[in-house]
């Protein structure tokens, strides 16, 4: 699996592997889960979602962080959550500012 960094023809075809790679989910609900079940055939599964309990994160096999540990710890971050008062400006100047480097 790659993520393609700009539109090419198929003989230039310059991505990113995201192999090895951390991915953080923020949001288990729906989409994220089904995101979740896809990326354990490669990955461990991190995550944060403040409704997710530690007998749910549990029976799906991943770890369920706090909010920065994601920003901290991950390569790339994937976002399934509905837009609420909550949810609102979670990704910020201040969170982008803890991510790693590229």
């Amino acid at each position: 699996m790659c993520l393609l960094k700009r539109r090419v023809g198929k003989k230039e075809i310059y991505g990113t592997e995201v192999y090895g790679k951390a991915l953080g989910i923020i949001g288990l609900a729906g989409l994220g889960q089904r995101l979740q079940n896809a990326l354990l055939v490669w990955h461990e599964v991190i995550a944060y979602d403040p409704f997710l309990s530690v007998d749910k994160a549990n029976e799906l096999g991943i770890e369920s962080v706090e909010i920065k540990e994601i920003f901290r710890r991950f390569d790339y971050i994937t976002v399934h959550a509905p837009l609420t008062e909550e949810t609102r400006n979670i990704i910020n100047k201040d969170s982008i500012g803890m991510m790693k480097q590229a």
